[in-house]
């Protein structure tokens, strides 16, 4: 977790069975992001007053370098295979914004930025890692990268102000969080349009962070205007309860397991654990067991058609 502001401050580890706080050490100023490689061994820190990124051992909890980026990093991720980190750049929010390569072996930015729409905020790859989603707060869209060839191969109208993006385990849908409208709005990435929107919260339009639970059959958005999450059932792309939580909520993420989500709460620095029961799947309906004249009526079907076949034989 980390714990921003214009200060130098610190990223705070958390026992996810003790649910407390095991370490907390430093690392740049207005930390505002933090992203984990695929294997655990390591994480970035987007240090948006510092134009740097923290590098961090995750198995001593230290921060073993830095990498200079462009103007204010806000998101970053890295690449399913780990081998690149992608992180999106603010740059003043007046100019189009980019999107920054890191080779993760040396800890070095590779080839030139990519440029995507203006105050890009967050950035999500596919499973596959073929395509980074980033979301552009000012425009109201989202750029969608092939990483490939590094281009931008699609750029798609979402809500107002948006400034999250998650993508489905499978990877086939994209939610991405309208902060001005309070919405979500629903992306299918195979065919790279809108195929819904949906409200969230209840009372103040302000949606923030959204995180889909490994299985891909919730998800979470969390409503900063209103101290509160609310739960998406994501086959139907519906709010199915509203939870509240601690003061200016602004981001959250899953357990590995899928059974806990854990908000981050701004104003009270403290982190809001929410349990989820496991889903169990629905079992098929067992064959239904005939009744005795059914089995009778059988049979004799089954003894008639016999006998027939006998006569025609003996014919």
């Amino acid at each position: 977790m980390s714990n921003s502001g214009v200060a130098p401050r610190t990223i705070s580890v958390i026992n996810t069975v003790t649910q407390t706080v095991t370490s907390s050490f430093p690392v740049g100023n207005d930390p505002v992001a933090i992203a984990f490689s695929p294997n655990g061994t390591k994480a970035y820190v987007a240090n948006n007053a510092d134009n740097n990124i923290s590098v961090i051992n995750t198995a001593t909890n230290t921060v073993t370098g830095t990498i200079a980026v462009g103007i204010t990093p806000a998101g970053i991720a890295f690449s399913p295979d780990g081998s690149r980190a992608y992180v999106a750049i603010i740059a003043g929010g007046i100019t189009p914004g980019s999107v920054w390569v890191i080779d993760t072996a040396t800890d070095t930015v590779i080839l030139s930025p990519i440029t995507v729409g203006t105050y890009p905020q967050a950035i999500s790859l596919i499973p596959d890692g073929s395509q980074a989603y980033v979301v552009n707060r000012n425009d109201g869209t989202v750029s969608v990268i092939n990483t490939a060839t590094r281009t931008v191969v699609n750029t798609i109208v979402v809500g107002n102000g948006p400034v999250a993006v998650a993508i489905s385990p499978i990877g086939s849908k994209a939610y991405v969080t309208n902060a001005d409208d309070g919405t979500v709005t629903v992306i299918n990435t195979l065919a790279g349009n809108v195929i819904g929107t949906f409200n969230v919260g209840t009372t103040v339009p302000d949606a923030r962070s959204v995180a889909f639970s490994p299985d891909g059959t919730r998800a979470v958005v969390v409503n900063g205007g209103e101290d509160t999450v609310s739960v998406i059932d994501t086959a139907i792309d519906t709010v199915i309860s509203t939870i509240p939580v601690g003061q200016a909520p602004n981001k959250v993420a899953f357990s590995p397991d899928g059974l806990k989500a854990y908000v981050v709460n701004r104003n009270t620095n403290d982190v809001s654990v929410i349990s989820f029961a496991p889903i169990v799947p629905p079992t098929s309906a067992a064959a239904p067991i005939p009744t005795l004249s059914e089995w009778a009526m059988s049979m004799m079907a089954s003894l008639m058609g016999m006998f027939a076949f006998v006569r025609m034989r003996r014919h």
